[in-house]
């Protein structure tokens, strides 16, 4: 912009001003909704006809500087000539209001405030004093007083819809919904085209999970713009919420008819799509995602999280090993990856890529986990131990990892300290159900039958659905032949949560058998049996009842397909001793 222009400008302002001769204080114009305090729409006649006629020169003219500053894009210059028109006309509210606005511009909103209360201390009537007042105070997070000057308004304009419309969305805002929807349905009644009134009408009652209020509302905000996209996502996620997916669908694919490069709405329907099994589907939104995505890698490690899950574990590591190629410390991918070398059972590589996750990472320890739980299946428990000892140590807050290091140390033989690690963890969290349960079953392991049922009794109180204390109490009573009819209660509602579990079902069938209901028994045992086939107890357990049924055919050929099973010598040795007995006594009796 020229020189030559600039002086044009102000004298062209300069004989405005002076060709007025009725002149009488000035009104800020108001920043924006809380959306954008920042934005100012251009000076007034109306508003320039309120700058006072007994301003000092010195204030008129500081003042013409801000105005000129602002239509140049100035805006550090504007500040500075407001402040000095503010100091040579303190008494002037559109002085104190401009200056207020100038540094809500710049985010000094305490500064801001404090032009904005000079203003309504000089004009406390003034709506656009108030509405200044509320939006900065707003903008400060203090709700209260800000609700308090959109009341405000509205005592002195009860038309003021954009004060109600504020009021609405703020009251929703600070969790009163029933007034912010009074607030907003008063708006609609004195004009039912509101747009904004009805699409916030809408966004409070889902918040308040007022669902078919919501869509109600949305719906009514779409009739008058059929295009506005965040009422159409918004509807989309509430179908999301209410588990209508084939309606969410629709509505983020006709969002992307109208903008095929809304990148966000484009991984949301590409979420859903996944959460549907429709593979398929969201890989090509992931693929489409991919030509203008602004992180092009953060889509090719869904895309790698498809092959995951559709079982495609070669192609899932080559997109996360692209990944990591460029990016070598994205640890998330690098975990993504080791899962899937584990799920195709290239187990070394997943071993190596898990422990390539550093301490200081969030999922370091999850990565340890799953390191040793390889290490488990491969039957190497000392390796699993020593990672989980590590990883212990370097994470020693980690409790979960201190519980699967006792868990696995029991299985090395070393009881005792896995019982001190787990009392420990009992102690520091004495409502944790699952570590009062583990420390029931190393009691009873260790022969402390009492503490075993004391144990686990605190963590059914705690968690009464915790299905394997329930059956893990009610087989214990079953063993020492006591409390049977509370040990069949307890079962059951272990069988409730998990009805085909063929462990819970042996119990059940055990307490029939110390009954003596040995029918009973036998129809449920071998229900069990069906379900968990290489369990050896189970198979022992049904040739008992056979037994006690005079079915010894049955019995002995239980009795070895559990002993063909069993790991444990002392139980292969008492399944020998009863297949002895009952082969005896048929040889005896002459049976072929």
């Amino acid at each position: 912009m020229t020189a030559s222009y600039l002086v044009q400008a102000r004298c062209q302002l300069a004989l405005a001003l002076a060709a007025i001769a009725t002149i009488q204080g000035c009104s800020l114009v108001r920043p924006a909704p809380e959306s954008d305090l920042g934005g100012w729409s251009e000076l007034s006649p109306a508003e320039i006809r309120e700058v006072p006629s007994n301003a000092e020169g010195k204030a008129l003219g500081a003042y013409l500087r801000g105005y000129v500053a602002l239509t140049e894009g100035d805006q550090e210059e504007a500040r500075r000539a407001f402040e000095s028109a503010v100091a040579a006309d303190p008494a002037t509210s559109l002085l104190r209001r401009r200056l207020a606005g100038m540094y809500v511009r710049e985010g000094r909103l305490e500064d801001a405030l404090g032009q904005s209360s000079a203003a309504l201390a000089i004009d406390p009537a003034s709506t656009e004093n108030l509405l200044l007042q509320a939006d900065i105070l707003s903008a400060m997070d203090k709700y209260d007083e800000a609700i308090q000057s959109y009341r405000q308004v509205i005592a002195v304009n009860s038309d003021h819809r954009e004060a109600r419309l504020l009021l609405g969305i703020l009251l929703g805002k600070v969790g009163k919904t029933d007034e912010a929807i009074g607030a907003l349905e008063e708006v609609i009644q004195r004009d039912n085209r509101a747009f904004l009134a009805h699409y916030y009408l809408g966004r409070i009652q889902a918040a308040a999970e007022r669902f078919d209020g919501a869509e109600v509302a949305y719906k009514k905000a779409l009739a008058l713009n059929p295009q506005a996209e965040p009422v159409l996502a918004d509807l989309a996620l509430l179908y999301e919420v209410r588990q209508e997916p084939a309606r969410a669908i629709d509505i983020y694919e006709r969002i992307l008819r109208m903008n095929p490069r809304k990148g966000e709405i484009r991984r949301r329907l590409a979420g859903l799509y996944m959460r549907e099994e429709k593979f398929e589907d969201a890989l090509q939104q992931f693929r489409t995602l991919e030509k203008f995505d602004v992180d092009p890698q953060d889509t090719r490690t869904k895309i790698g999280l498809i092959f995951l899950e559709t079982g495609d574990h070669q192609r899932a590591a080559t997109e996360f090993s692209l990944i990591l190629a460029s990016k070598p410390d994205d640890y998330r991918v690098r975990y993504y990856l080791a899962s899937a070398y584990e799920q195709a059972e290239a187990f070394d590589e997943a071993i190596r890529n898990f422990n390539m996750i550093p301490a200081d990472h969030e999922w370091f320890a999850d990565a340890r986990r799953s390191a040793a739980h390889i290490y488990r299946q491969q039957g190497d428990i000392e390796a699993a131990v020593e990672v989980l000892a590590e990883a212990s140590q370097q994470k020693p807050d980690d409790e979960r990892l201190k519980h699967l290091y006792a868990m696995s140390i029991r299985e090395t033989g070393n009881l005792d300290e896995a019982i001190d690690i787990l009392e420990v963890l009992v102690r520091n969290n004495p409502e944790n159900d699952q570590y009062l349960f583990a420390l029931g079953a190393l009691y009873d392991e260790d022969g402390r039958k009492e503490l075993c049922i004391e144990r686990l009794l605190q963590a059914i109180e705690i968690n009464p659905e915790n299905a394997q204390a329930l059956n893990y109490l009610g087989y214990t009573y079953a063993e020492r032949g006591t409390n049977l009819d509370e040990a069949e209660d307890l079962i059951r509602r272990a069988l409730l949560l998990s009805p085909q579990d063929g462990y819970y079902l042996d119990s059940l069938g055990w307490v029939y058998y110390k009954r003596g209901e040995y029918e009973a028994a036998v129809e449920q045992l071998e229900h069990a049996v069906t379900l968990s086939a290489d369990d050896p107890t189970i198979a022992e357990h049904l040739g008992d009842a056979y037994q006690q049924l005079g079915r010894n055919r049955d019995a002995v050929r239980k009795y070895r397909d559990a002993l063909s099973r069993s790991q444990k010598e002392d139980q292969a040795e008492r399944i020998r001793g009863k297949i002895e007995a009952l082969e005896g006594a048929a040889l005896q009796r002459g049976d072929s």
